[in-house]
């Protein structure tokens, strides 16, 4: 499974143009939007999404800007990007 890195940085090198741009892609889950079948269909294709991305995880455990720190009670990758200390969603088209 490719991780969830920019495409600058992981190396994608796909002779297919439509391929090439889908290597940035980044998911943000929107509860009750049906982000798992999304998350599990990226996985289905390579991509590490929501709950599989690592990025998300990492950004978490440095923590969220103030006021959110300590009040986010839901999943990280619920949270929008605006509140971590370090967006996981830098580098990347996101939809």
């Amino acid at each position: 499974m490719k991780q969830c890195l920019p495409r600058h940085r992981r190396g994608c090198t796909s002779p297919d143009r439509h391929l090439l741009s889908k290597c940035r892609l980044k998911f943000i889950h929107i509860t009750k939007c049906a982000g798992k079948a999304l998350e599990d269909w990226g996985k289905l294709h390579g991509f590490a999404w929501g709950r599989l991305c690592k990025r998300i995880k990492i950004a978490t455990r440095k923590g969220l800007k103030h006021p959110q720190t300590g009040r986010m009670k839901c999943e990280p990758w619920h949270v929008p990007p605006r509140f971590f200390r370090e967006n996981p969603y830098d580098d990347f088209d996101v939809f």
